[in-house]
């Protein structure tokens, strides 16, 4: 089938936005149902949270998830991201951050001083 065919495809030719809301959701959900499947193996005194990141790319995602205790009583953290780059069922795994980025910014504001202000 051709992207050009689908229904959903961006409204805009030759753009998309293809990180996969729907995909994170999905495979979410289906981690939750197997994790279900399994619960009485979890030891007692683990808790398992399943996060879902709202918004992150613009006023929300993390920053307010921490913020509202989302992390709390967390010891390790589990993330994901699909790669629509990559070819179907194939998983990448790599150690330490991937997909996320701090920047630094300075900015200096030279002025004469202002009278009678």
């Amino acid at each position: 089938m051709s992207p050009d065919s689908l229904e959903y495809k961006s409204k805009t030719p030759g753009k998309a936005h293809m990180c996969g809301h729907d995909g994170h959701c999905a495979w979410q959900l289906g981690c939750a149902s197997k994790f279900m499947e399994i619960i009485d193996t979890i030891p007692s005194d683990k808790t398992l949270r399943l996060l879902f990141q709202p918004a992150e790319e613009g006023p929300g995602g993390a920053y307010p998830m921490i913020q509202e205790g989302a992390l709390a009583g967390i010891n390790e953290i589990y993330g994901a991201h699909n790669l629509p780059t990559q070819k179907v069922g194939k998983c990448l795994v790599k150690a330490g951050p991937v997909m996320a980025s701090g920047i630094l910014v300075e900015i200096r504001v030279i002025s004469r001083a202002l009278r009678n202000c």
